[in-house]
């Protein structure tokens, strides 16, 4: 045991690992309540707290970063046994194939989603890389709506995508949903209840009449690919918990790609005030991380595609303004009900009902 303990220090910069000790073992049982109620081998990770960032933004290595790349993790701040967060790598050799099967539908359908919403290759929290977002979101004028977005153009030049969007994106939902309650079951229940009781629409509802579904947990799916890197930040979202999956697609159309010969490389997710670097470079499979984004620096550092891939990361959230609009919405308060327009004709939010 003890010369396990080396070799996983060694390999992975551990600041400390524990696993069979007392301690180890109240701390497992206590994790298990926070994220499954299945039994699993974790590897628990007790991090210093640092008020600022030793990195530069994160893109510079220092002493000491704890760094992680396959297996099931689980992050506490040493001082207070703070929760933080997990990650947990599941390589496509233990999939079934329906299970992979359903992730290629996941990563095919977001890819179609680019024919009829606005790809962004510079957001403004953006330094490199691509991303759109589909779902719901509040009108940036004050008076006005929340609507879907979409580019109304392009709906118009894809009908029969968007006639089928509903069935596609609930299998979506559908499929995150319980990826996110297997590995975190107790966090997924919390932030779908929570979503359940705040009457916002779901990213896979193509209407205000549209019910959610018991897999429902957020209203917005963002995607991020082409060499995708922001700055390090702590949201502000409706939900408190992140839920992010990391994995390996073909440029052109989405697909996985499984055995490739050539990973991605770079684009780790890090936590610069932890020293925590999660890296997917060399993960044939699915990255699933789960964390508390309202309370901890998190950023992706740049990464580079090779000639046909690219790494794609789906993030499901809910925005507080989006929450807020639709208790006003149901209370009347709203003057302008008329179609609404977000920045531009491009990205069109259309009228509720």
């Amino acid at each position: 045991m003890k010369d396990l303990k080396k070799v996983i220090k060694k390999a992975l910069g551990s600041l400390y690992y524990a696993r069979k000790s007392k301690k180890a073992r109240s701390y497992r049982q206590k994790a298990m309540g926070l994220i499954s109620t299945k039994e699993a081998k974790q590897m628990f990770w007790f991090l210093p707290k640092i008020d600022k960032p030793t990195c530069n933004q994160g893109q510079v290595r220092c002493k000491d970063i704890t760094y992680v790349h396959f297996g099931r993790n689980v992050f506490y701040l040493k001082q207070g046994r703070v929760f933080m967060g997990i990650a947990e790598f599941l390589p496509f050799s233990e999939m079934s194939d329906s299970e992979f099967n359903d992730w290629n539908e996941v990563t095919k359908t977001l890819f179609n989603e680019k024919r009829i919403v606005r790809e962004i290759r510079s957001a403004s929290n953006s330094s490199s890389g691509s991303m759109f977002s589909t779902g719901w979101r509040k009108s940036s004028v004050k008076s006005e709506l929340y609507g879907l977005t979409i580019n109304k153009k392009k709906v118009q030049r894809n009908k029969e995508l968007w006639e089928a969007r509903k069935a596609k994106l609930e299998k979506v939902e559908a499929v995150l949903s319980s990826s996110f309650s297997n590995v975190a079951d107790v966090l997924f229940t919390t932030a779908r209840e929570t979503f359940q009781q705040s009457g916002a629409p779901s990213f896979s509802s193509v209407s205000k009449s549209d019910k959610n579904t018991q897999n429902s947990f957020g209203s917005c799916l963002t995607a991020t690919y082409g060499g995708f890197s922001n700055e390090p930040q702590i949201s502000s979202d409706f939900h408190e918990v992140g839920a992010s999956w990391w994995v390996q697609v073909n440029k052109k159309t989405g697909q996985i790609s499984k055995d490739p010969s050539e990973f991605v490389k770079g684009g780790k997710f890090t936590f610069p005030n932890e020293k925590l670097e999660i890296d997917f470079s060399k993960t044939d499979g699915i990255c699933q991380v789960f964390w508390m984004k309202n309370k901890f620096y998190h950023q992706i550092l740049p990464s580079i595609d090779t000639k046909t891939d690219t790494r794609l990361c789906i993030t499901v959230h809910t925005s507080k303004r989006l929450v807020n609009a639709v208790k006003k919405n149901y209370a009347g308060e709203f003057e302008n009900k008329s179609d609404v327009y977000v920045k531009d004709s491009l990205y069109i939010v259309d009228q509720l009902k």
